[in-house]
């Protein structure tokens, strides 16, 4: 959980901005919490006394909390990534200090939502044999991509992801019922991985 999260840092004392977790969400335990205000206390200690540094670093553990998550941005829409950043991006770290947990475990909850519905839009783009006469093309390295904006954007973006995988199955010598038999099968295993999520994997 805490390699996830990152690390857990603040200096300044001052009220930060909680968050109530929906019923049935995964939930932090009492264990969790108090591993991470241990952590913050310690590294409390090598932190500047600048607020701004600390808001700065905050926001570094809070996008590196989305790269862990989502690092090909391939998951995460614009609009969910600036609604968690303007809401706790400046108070991420000191929120983990002080053992607040929720906002971490609300964005784990939307990112668990978005990938069951990401790839049940996947496994029903394999119910049609796709065009592949067409142009486009897969960028594989998303990094440093830009937050697909839309839902629209996404379903592209996953289009050409199947697409590919795909093409790539197909150029080993599956045909296109194999090929989406065999994606069929991955992307339902993930499905069930995701379900299998416990309050460890934040």
């Amino acid at each position: 959980m805490l390699v996830a999260l990152g690390a857990a840092v603040l200096m300044p004392r001052t009220p930060a901005r909680a968050a109530i977790l929906p019923p049935g969400a995964l939930a932090p335990t009492a264990t969790q919490r108090a591993v991470a205000r241990k952590v913050g206390q310690i590294l409390t200690a090598y932190q500047y006394s600048d607020p701004k540094i600390n808001a700065h670093f905050s926001q570094l553990v809070f996008a590196r909390y989305l790269h862990f998550l989502d690092p090909e941005h391939a998951y995460f829409l614009a609009p969910d990534v600036h609604g968690f950043e303007r809401k706790y991006g400046n108070d991420f770290a000191q929120l983990l200090e002080a053992g607040k947990l929720d906002p971490a475990f609300l964005i784990f909850q939307r990112f668990k939502q978005l990938s069951s519905e990401r790839l049940r839009y996947a496994i029903g783009l394999l119910a049609k044999e796709p065009d592949f006469s067409t142009n486009a093309t897969y960028r594989y390295d998303r990094r440093h991509a830009p937050w697909p904006a839309t839902e629209a954007q996404m379903n592209a973006l996953w289009h050409e992801r199947v697409m590919d995988d795909a093409i790539s199955l197909m150029l080993s010598g599956k045909s296109w019922p194999q090929a989406a038999g065999t994606l069929r099968k991955r992307f339902e295993a993930e499905l069930r991985s995701i379900k299998r999520f416990s309050s460890e994997d934040v």
